[in-house]
Order: structure tokens, then C-alpha cells, then sequence
């Protein structure tokens, strides 16, 4: 199930999506049937990356929901702030700025976010940062790195359909 979610990562990387969805869903299925919980946290956190990466928001949505309840099910807290990170920049790209910026805070801040997780929601946070009033940069901040990781998680999936 590893290799193939490696293969899927890979194809993905490489432009191929039809390939990579292959992949990734057959991992998925065996992850199922092992019920490894993180794992398949980490392959829905792909297959939503690459239905976001196809236009498809909606699966995308779907399945970064699916990956945050399992990754907080199963301990994989890495992944879970990995996730937010995701959702962060698909919000800002909707023009959601605040909200995209106070999960950006809690991701940057979070000790389980890995160093590629953190580098990545750096970057977003000055450009977000660079589009709003210092006063509304310093309120949204503040109010991401002061909420917990449940939390915040359950208020993303109240609020990504919208």
C-alpha cells in the first residue's frame, strides 16, 4: 500500500493524473482493508490534492475532510496540520483572506507541522498578510495560534462547503 501511494505521489508530480488516481484509490482500498487509519489520512490528503490540482474543489473538499477526521481519529497530527495547511491556500484562493490567514497561523505555530508543512504556510502567511490591514493580520493571527487543532478542524469542515 506504501509503494503505491508513493507511485500515486510520484504520477502526480509528474502531471499524470489519471495515473496517479489509479494508484492512489488502489492504496486506499488496501489501507482500508488493513484499516490503517493514518495511512489512508495520508492517501485522502492526495487524492485531494490532485482533485484540486483537476479543478475539482468539491472532491477536493471531500477528501481533506475525510483525511482531518482520520488523521485526528488516529493520532497523525502531522497530517492533520498538513491538511489545514491545504485548506488555508484553497480559501485564500477564493478570496477568503482572514479565515485563510488565522488557519495559516495555527499551522505555522503547531509543533506537529513538519518543516516542508511550515516553510510552505510561510510563505502564504506574507503574502496573506501583504493583503490585509496590519490590525486585521495581527486579530487573525492570534486567533489561529490561540485555537486548538480539534477545533480548528471542526470549524474548517463547518465552513469549506460555503
Amino acid at each position: 500500500a506504501s509503494t503505491l501511494k508513493h507511485l500515486g505521489d510520484i504520477a502526480r508530480q509528474l502531471k499524470r493524473p489519471g495515473e496517479a488516481q489509479g494508484y492512489l484509490e488502489r492504496a486506499l482500498e488496501t489501507q482500508q482493508e488493513m484499516n490503517d487509519l493514518r495511512a489512508q489520512a495520508n492517501t485522502l490528503n492526495s487524492l485531494g490534492s490532485l482533485a484540486l490540482a483537476q479543478g475539482d474543489q468539491k472532491l477536493a473538499i471531500r477528501r481533506f475532510e475525510q483525511s482531518l477526521c482520520l488523521a485526528l481519529e488516529s493520532g497523525a497530527l502531522p497530517v492533520a496540520v498538513h491538511v489545514l495547511g491545504q485548506v488555508a491556500s484553497m480559501l485564500a484562493a477564493r478570496g477568503r483572506l482572514v479565515e485563510a490567514l488565522e488557519i495559516n497561523a495555527l499551522v505555522r505555530a503547531h509543533p506537529a507541522g513538519e518543516e516542508q508543512t511550515r516553510h510552505q504556510a510561510e510563505k502564504l502567511g506574507k503574502e496573506l498578510a501583504a493583503q490585509l490591514r496590519p490590525e486585521a493580520v495581527t486579530a487573525a493571527e492570534s486567533r489561529g495560534r490561540n485555537t486548538p487543532l480539534a477545533e480548528m478542524v471542526a470549524r474548517v469542515q463547518g465552513c469549506l462547503e460555503s
